[in-house]
């Protein structure tokens, strides 16, 4: 019932940007795209969306859960795109209601494993950050 209520969303707000924007001027951007630098920008997306799916999948590990690298990859571009897309910024709450159903685990625990990625994006953000420091401060 969620995944169906959060699918209607999705694709209507999707209708909802298309009527905003306009067809003709994301037609005309596409257009006018460069297309070394969009394939390229795409042959490094696809394996950071993966690298975050294989993150999710290593931290659901100790809950014993059966999940692949596709799933889990899944269930992180919809907790995206309903962080991009909302105010509130609830894509780790959608995130943590989609690995509760998908994987047969309590809603604490994917609440913990959502906290738990964002513990460690933290700590990795603040490590190099400092690396970044000490680098730039050596002669």
């Amino acid at each position: 019932m969620k995944k169906t209520v959060f699918s209607i969303l999705g694709l209507l707000l999707f209708l909802y940007i298309l009527y905003t924007v306009g067809i003709e001027a994301i037609i005309g951007s596409l257009l006018g795209l460069d297309l070394l630098i969009f394939s390229s920008a795409l042959v490094l997306l696809i394996p950071s969306l993966f690298l975050k799916g294989l993150k999710q999948k290593i931290l659901l590990k100790p809950f014993e859960s059966a999940s692949s690298l596709v799933e889990n990859t899944k269930i992180w571009l919809i907790g995206f795109f309903f962080g991009t897309a909302s105010p509130a910024k609830s894509g780790d709450t959608v995130r943590a209601l989609y690995l509760k159903d998908s994987f047969s685990i309590s809603l604490g625990q994917g609440l913990a494993t959502v906290f738990l990625e964002r513990i460690f994006d933290l700590v990795f953000l603040f490590a190099f950050a400092f690396m970044g420091v000490v680098m730039l401060g050596l002669p």
